[in-house]
């Protein structure tokens, strides 16, 4: 039937078969010999008229077009590595750091175990970056100021501050006055509530799409979308959205 484009082939004979497989062959040689150039070019002419009917207006419409398709492109990636486990490499492997031997000679030495690595990096770019510290220690924060907000009491000074509570120390230079007003809050601004309720969950999962925003590592948002359809599951998991704010830990899978 493929070759014969008939579509009751199965009830011809092979000699009717074989007769129409000959003339179809005869055909397209013919074709092929007299035919063929001229098709060609119209071919190529239409294909032409086409491609002038898809010119960009402009450089800028082009560049445009393109860079949408490349981010396209780097986010079906994305979703595809991530949905392979291929996404991440394991990071960094190993550093070298300096180490003051019992002579008083300066060798290097390689760490590979995670913990250290983190802990050398951490070390590494604080000296590097940190303005606070490198090359020389000058603090953002003259006192009483820097004992306030950096010591002990520094969540709880903090959260004063923006509740208006802190009275304006003396001796504050007029920019740093000015920033630690700008900070307060007025007294006509409602605080926005931290907790995570199963509405906004709800309200949130019913609005984001489920082929993007996909987390790196945990469930995938298809699994809140279906969720918010129950709602004890919508409950839970605004309780686990809820977490990392109130204690500081976030979940690293979704399964729990």
């Amino acid at each position: 039937m493929k070759k014969t484009k008939l579509p009751d082939a199965w009830k011809k004979t092979t000699v009717e078969l074989e007769m129409a497989l000959r003339n179809d062959r005869q055909e397209y040689l013919h074709a092929k010999k007299n035919h063929a150039v001229s098709w060609r070019k119209e071919f190529l002419n239409v294909q032409v008229k086409k491609s002038k009917k898809k010119q960009w207006t402009s450089r800028k419409a082009r560049d445009h077009f393109l860079r949408l398709r490349r981010m396209k492109q780097r986010e079906e990636a994305r979703r595809r590595r991530r949905a392979q486990s291929k996404g991440s490499t394991g990071g960094l492997q190993a550093i070298q750091v300096e180490e003051t031997l019992p002579t008083g000679q300066v060798d290097l030495r390689i760490l590979t175990d995670r913990r250290q690595v983190e802990q050398g990096s951490m070390q590494e770019n604080r000296a590097r970056y940190d303005q606070t510290r490198s090359p020389y220690t000058t603090p953002p924060m003259d006192e009483p100021l820097y004992s306030m907000f950096t010591g002990a009491d520094a969540e709880r000074n903090s959260h004063a501050l923006l509740e208006g509570r802190i009275p304006m120390l003396e001796g504050i230079d007029p920019y740093t006055k000015s920033f630690l007003e700008q900070c307060r809050f007025h007294q006509g601004h409602s605080m926005i509530p931290m907790e995570v309720s199963p509405a906004d969950h709800t309200y949130f999962w019913s609005r984001n799409p489920e082929n993007k925003g996909s987390e790196p590592h945990g469930l995938h948002n298809g699994h809140f979308k279906a969720g918010i359809h129950s709602p004890m599951v919508a409950q839970c998991d605004a309780l686990f959205r809820h977490i990392p704010l109130t204690t500081g830990f976030v979940l690293t899978t979704g399964g729990i």
